[in-house]
């Protein structure tokens, strides 16, 4: 009974089957050319989006959905190793006539990055989990630009990704990404951060991880400014503006202790012919350090927690330098962070940075900090930590600024040439100082020896020789007196005994010419004046004399005195024969350094040119005197009298005074001066 209903039911569900079937395939067709049109579109659109490096006319907004909109993927080298440094290339072109209105890069590496923009460092970031932002737009201009990227891998894993959104005024969109387009630039190469076209040799990056994979984030903790706000536009602008620009890691010795003292050593070369324009140098350690260039003290700092800004750009020229730091930690913590930037006039740009390069000097090695080579012995040093990591994180409290050095000027006496130079001559003066010594001392003992060979000369001739002619004056004038008056040999033997007395005359003159005691001004002043007293008694002539009342005891050496003397003697022997004076003037005068001696008559006069031709008597005073480098001036006219004046170098001022010094051997008292003979047409009347 109950079938009936049940199979009603089931014929009606049987008949609206087919019109449910109808149903659906209706709406699956209208579903299917909907889902064909809007793949059409799509597929027209993305052929018409701008592949990388490209411009599209996408909402500018687009990239600020999201703090990955417009990264690329996480890109290295192609092997990866703990404590690496890896550099990425990347130059891109906006057109000449655009402007660029809008430019934003965001980046971070695993673990730390330098981010450069044609060649001018932009900033420093040391956490993987960040995205740093760089407002680019006041740095970007039409023409070819080079991002270049220098990171670090501390351990592990390593990577690095980026996103560069440029917008043009014309509505293009310009977008960069971290993909293989990029070049790894080896270690070594200079101003690669500013280079605009890649080296053949230079490999590609290599894709490490797509953005999302693990081990990196798929979105970042925060999106940040890098250290020192570099990210501004005001601080971009100049690298030198950012105080943590170009630093590197902190490093220190593998092993760290308290009180320890740690010995850094770095050299780095200037190439040949390149002038450096600015050179900076900020660092600082923990806990204090002292700063060495090529040597030279550079400065000290005790605070960790502010950058110390040297400026070595008068210090620096072509050629390897060395810097050398002396850190102390005196608890805890230990690292010295260093960064130094170097720009050339021809544009490039060298950057030193505390790292691995860095060497540990063992502490028993001296003058370290002056060598240009590292021996194999000196280990690494270890990176302890990257800059803004724990526990030196934040930035620093202040920049001291160092005072700026001025190069060692080196004078040329204080060259070693010229050192040795004036060492050899000092040695040469003393050795020729001790040969004078030696001669003087030789002088000294010579005189002495003639002086007393003169003294016993002297006395031998006064005690011997006199007394015997005294004996024999006597004898004779005995002898003499016990013959008669008119006796011949009476007259002969009177006659003997006056040449007797006559020799001894002459001896006492001798005796007064070899006695060294007698060898002064004074004496022979006192000894010719009594002379011609002597002289003139015999005759009707007066004498007088006009000498100097403190006549100088200076010396007058024997040939000296005894030249003198006999001149005066011939003088007034011809006075006496010839003049017919009834007053003889003897005159004896020292005028500054010359010694005047003059005779003078009031007799009959000649004429000096007439008597050229009769005897050598003139010409025998003019003699003398040119022997010992004097004059000899006669003046006499007719009826008018006679004056003749002897003019003499003191001994002491003669122009050979210093002979001795280098005639070593011809100290004796005889010496003959050096003087030339006397010509043949000599002037007795002016000598």
């Amino acid at each position: 009974m109950a079938s009936g209903p049940i199979w009603r039911s089931r014929l009606a569900i049987a008949q609206a089957a087919p019109m449910r079937r109808c149903f659906w395939r209706w709406g699956a067709a209208v579903f299917f050319v909907v889902v064909l049109r809007f793949g059409t579109i799509a597929t027209a659109t993305a052929a018409e989006a701008p592949t990388n490096d490209t411009a599209t006319a996408a909402a500018p907004s687009d990239i600020d959905n999201s703090p990955t909109n417009g990264l690329g993927a996480w890109i290295w080298a192609e092997k990866t190793f703990d404590r690496q440094t890896c550099r990425l290339w990347k130059s891109f072109e906006i057109p000449a006539s655009a402007t660029v209105t809008k430019a934003r890069l965001l980046m971070t590496a695993d673990n730390e990055f330098t981010l450069f923009l044609d060649g001018r460092e932009l900033g420093h970031g040391a956490e993987w989990r960040e995205l740093f932002n760089f407002d680019l737009t006041p740095l970007l201009s039409g023409g070819k630009h080079t991002l270049a990227v220098e990171g670090f891998n501390l351990k592990a894993a390593a990577g690095m990704i980026l996103g560069l959104r440029i917008e043009l005024s014309d509505g293009r969109v310009i977008e960069i990404k971290s993909d293989q387009s990029w070049s790894i630039v080896p270690e070594g190469t200079m101003g690669w951060q500013k280079q605009t076209d890649a080296l053949a040799a230079w490999p590609s990056a290599t894709v490490v991880a797509e953005l999302g994979t693990s081990p990196w984030w798929s979105t970042p903790t925060d999106v940040t400014e890098p250290s020192g706000n570099a990210g501004t536009a005001l601080d971009t602008l100049e690298a030198y503006d950012n105080p943590t620009n170009a630093l590197g890691a902190w490093i220190w010795a593998e092993k760290t202790f308290d009180r320890q003292t740690c010995r850094l050593w770095r050299s780095f070369e200037i190439p040949a012919f390149a002038a450096v324009t600015k050179s900076r140098l900020l660092m600082t350690a923990d806990n204090e350090f002292t700063l060495f260039l090529d040597g030279r003290e550079l400065g000290h700092g005790a605070e960790w927690r502010e950058l110390h800004d040297f400026n070595l750009t008068p210090l620096l020229s072509p050629g390897k330098h060395v810097l050398a730091v002396v850190a102390f930690n005196s608890t805890s913590y230990a690292g010295m962070v260093l960064g130094l930037r170097i720009e050339l006039s021809d544009g490039r740009l060298i950057e030193i940075k505390s790292d691995q390069a860095w060497r540990i000097v063992p502490g028993e090695i001296r003058h370290w900090e002056t060598r240009t080579e590292a021996p194999d012995a000196w280990p690494p040093a270890t990176v302890v930590g990257t800059f803004g990591a724990r526990p030196w994180e934040g930035m620093p409290v202040n920049i001291n600024k160092m005072p700026t050095l001025e190069p060692i000027r080196v004078f040329f006496w204080q060259t070693g040439w010229f050192q040795i130079a004036l060492l050899s001559m000092c040695g040469l003066v003393i050795l020729f100082s001790f040969r004078l010594m030696a001669q003087l001392a030789l002088h000294k003992k010579e005189r002495w020896l003639l002086q007393q060979e003169r003294e016993r000369i002297a006395r031998d001739i006064h005690d011997d020789l006199g007394s015997r002619m005294t004996q024999l004056v006597l004898h004779g004038e005995v002898a003499a007196s016990e013959l008669a008056a008119t006796s011949p040999t009476r007259s002969q033997l009177d006659r003997i005994c006056e040449e007797s007395r006559e020799m001894l005359s002459r001896m006492d003159e001798i005796l007064w010419a070899v006695n060294p005691q007698r060898d002064t001004l004074r004496d022979f002043s006192s000894y010719v004046c009594g002379y011609v007293q002597e002289f003139l008694k015999p005759t009707a002539i007066q004498s007088l004399f006009e000498v100097d009342p403190e006549m100088s005891t200076a010396a007058l050496d024997l040939p000296l005195r005894r030249s003198l003397l006999m001149a005066i003697k011939e003088t007034l022997n011809n006075a006496v024969k010839h003049s017919e004076a009834t007053e003889i003037r003897l005159e004896i005068h020292v005028r500054g350094e010359k010694l005047v001696v003059v005779v003078q008559d009031n007799g009959k006069g000649f004429d000096p040119a007439a008597s050229k031709t009769r005897g050598n008597g003139l010409a025998n005073l003019a003699q003398r005197m040119s022997n010992f480098g004097g004059t000899c001036l006669v003046t006499s006219q007719p009826g008018k009298g006679c004056r003749i004046a002897f003019d003499i170098p003191m001994p002491h001022s003669r122009r050979h005074r210093w002979s001795w010094l280098w005639n070593s051997g011809r100290f004796n008292e005889a010496k003959k001066p050096l003087v030339a003979d006397t010509a043949p047409s000599h002037n007795p009347t002016q000598c």
